[in-house]
């Protein structure tokens, strides 16, 4: 749940509306835990370009503040820069092994009884993933 600055009137964490971000930040930082991140690991909290469906996304900064910052300190200040960069790798600390593993675990590789056009069907309509 995401919370307000007031709790007088309006339950903010039930009621508000909210951007995707700051709904999304929790379960980044928990699936950055089980990938092997650390809360004191450093995250790239500047402005940054990422590349995104083929398109160029380019988050700007909310506020000001510093330009490389742990992995506790974007949570807690909700870093939108740092979160970002975190997204994007959030597989980095994985070995090859290790990927293949979570891969195969969330079935994202094709399966034995699948055509290519199958797959790509599942992936596309079930997940969402598009290339």
């Amino acid at each position: 749940m995401v919370g307000g600055v007031s709790n007088r009137d309006l339950n903010r964490a039930t009621m508000s509306k909210r951007q995707l971000g700051s709904t999304w930040k929790s379960i980044i930082y928990s699936a950055s835990l089980q990938l092997g991140w650390s809360p004191t690991d450093m995250l790239d909290n500047r402005q940054n370009g990422f590349l995104f469906e083929r398109v160029w996304y380019s988050p700007g900064k909310a506020h000001r503040a510093e330009d490389v910052v742990s992995m506790t300190w974007a949570g807690v200040n909700s870093e939108n820069l740092a979160s970002v960069w975190l997204l994007v790798h959030l597989t980095d600390q994985l070995s090859p092994i290790q990927l293949q593993q979570v891969v195969e675990q969330l079935r994202l590789n094709p399966q034995e009884e699948e055509s290519r056009a199958m797959y790509i069907e599942r992936i596309r309509d079930s997940l969402g993933v598009i290339s």
